[in-house]
């Protein structure tokens, strides 16, 4: 990962100082933050990121996809770090790459699915950590995946990104019980059907 790293270090650099498509290279700036990020180099990927998110927000029109994907990426960097203010940024971040999502593409779009699914277990692992918005963070990352399976079940072939969603659904209600358990027992079948016919 570090030899990606600097690979995208000196593209960045030589992009920058070619004066590349502004699109191209701050697509490159977001795979760079989340490679620092995977990395556990956090503030060195919310460095690369915000920067990333200037540039596309200074580009006109905006191309919102490579907004979202920036937006998402910042999202999940800053939804780690230890600093509350920047976990609160990151929340926001990703919501805002989901409703660009959802305009784009529609939200039976697979990147929307992702979306929510990217939202949905970011706020359910902060409620872990955070008694006081637990309830909050909970709900409304039920509120995700319940509305990710219910559009999922109204497509004829729902993408991946829905089964994974419903499967994230199934497991976080086992391991965290919110609801009726005739709610969480139908999602846990609705899962498990679904995986049996994928295979």
């Amino acid at each position: 990962m570090a030899e990606s790293a600097t690979l995208f270090e000196e593209i960045i650099r030589i992009a920058t100082a070619v004066k590349q498509s502004e699109q191209t290279l701050v697509s490159d700036m977001s795979r760079l933050g989340e490679l620092y990020r995977l990395m556990g180099l956090l503030p060195e990927s919310e460095k690369i990121h915000l920067e990333a998110r200037a540039r596309v927000e200074g580009i006109t029109p905006i191309p919102q996809r490579l907004h979202a994907y920036v937006l998402t990426h910042l999202g999940l960097t800053q939804s780690t770090m230890p600093d509350a203010r920047k976990v609160a940024s990151g929340v926001e971040a990703l919501r805002a790459a989901l409703k660009i999502e959802e305009a784009v593409d529609g939200e039976q779009h697979p990147r929307s699915f992702t979306g929510r699914g990217n939202l949905a277990v970011t706020l359910s692992e902060l409620g872990l950590d955070d008694a006081a918005q637990a309830p909050e963070f909970k709900k409304e990352s039920l509120d995700l995946h319940e509305r990710s399976r219910a559009i999922g079940a109204s497509l004829p072939l729902a993408p991946n990104a829905y089964y994974l969603s419903l499967s994230d659904l199934a497991v976080w209600n086992l391991q965290h019980p919110v609801g009726d358990e005739a709610q969480r027992k139908a999602q846990l079948q609705d899962a498990v059907k679904l995986g049996e016919e994928a295979l």
